[in-house]
């Protein structure tokens, strides 16, 4: 089974903030389902929370994505560039 030890602090940031970013992209993909999209969102967390129980879902689930420091895109292609660029990682060799 798959455990947060076997991944460095890089592939757990990714892996924590990915299902967020991909909210994020659905979002900004149609205009006027912001407030829809999130509540999903929040929805599929909690969804999650109440299927899969385990050692690495629970500490998935349990780790709040960091923002990193990042300021607020500017447009939507932005936010969609940084939310592409945050869903990627290394390949695990």
């Amino acid at each position: 089974m798959t455990a947060k030890a076997e991944f460095n602090a890089e592939e757990w940031s990714t892996l924590v903030s990915a299902p967020l970013l991909a909210a994020m992209l659905v979002v900004v993909a149609d205009k006027g389902g912001s407030i829809r999209e999130s509540v999903a969102a929040t929805r599929g967390y909690a969804a999650a929370r109440e299927r899969h129980d385990g050692e690495f879902m629970n500490a998935l689930l349990a780790t709040p994505p960091a923002s990193g420091g990042a300021r607020k895109p500017r447009s939507r292609e932005e936010l969609q560039d940084e939310a592409l660029t945050g869903c990627a990682t290394q390949s695990r060799s």
